[in-house]
């Protein structure tokens, strides 16, 4: 009778067990976003909406009530070296960076969380069409890989966020820019 207990309890705990380990196996290590609109405007319109800090105010979608924001960067908050600081309910505490701007080309925004001891690069695409449209693609990679099992369902759930956030913020951008 005990053996058969422990046989039903060691079975009741293997088949989770081993579930999780080898659902995880195929769950990413890393966090990737790659997501591109077309916009009905001229692409120096997109490109001033992504340049300035101050107007990632009207479109990011990460802002809420919940999380203060200082902008600095020289008098404007625009370009190069322009930072964005934040503090949320949380007491969570992060920087955003222009680290890089190829007028109508490119811009490149490193983000920093001081709690998570994370970083994580955004790059900006901005591409004329020939039907004078802009193009605007947003790839985002975080800077960490994500430890096998318990990193990689974090990973996951974190993919699944930034996928949706991102998602918004082109829409965002996208309305702002064709009004």
């Amino acid at each position: 009778m005990i053996t058969k207990a422990f046989k039903v309890i060691g079975i009741a705990v293997f088949i989770p067990l081993f579930s999780f380990f080898s659902v995880a196996i195929f769950l990413p290590d890393e966090v990737k976003v790659d997501k591109k609109v077309e916009i009905e405007t001229p692409l120096i319109n997109v490109f001033y909406l992504v340049n300035d800090f101050n107007e990632w105010k009207k479109w990011m979608p990460w802002t809420d009530t919940t999380v203060s924001l200082l902008i600095n960067g020289g008098e404007t908050g625009k370009g190069i070296d322009a930072m964005m600081l934040w503090v949320d309910n949380k007491e969570k505490v992060g920087a955003r960076q222009i680290i890089k701007a190829d007028f109508l080309r490119l811009i490149v925004v490193e983000t920093c969380n001081a709690k998570e001891q994370s970083k994580s690069i955004m790059r900006f695409n901005f591409k004329e069409l020939a039907s004078g449209n802009s193009e605007l693609k947003i790839t985002m990679k975080i800077d960490k890989r994500f430890s096998y099992p318990f990193g990689r369902y974090v990973a996951w759930m974190i993919q699944g966020s930034a996928d949706e956030s991102f998602e918004k913020a082109l829409e965002n951008i996208k309305t702002l820019a064709e009004k």
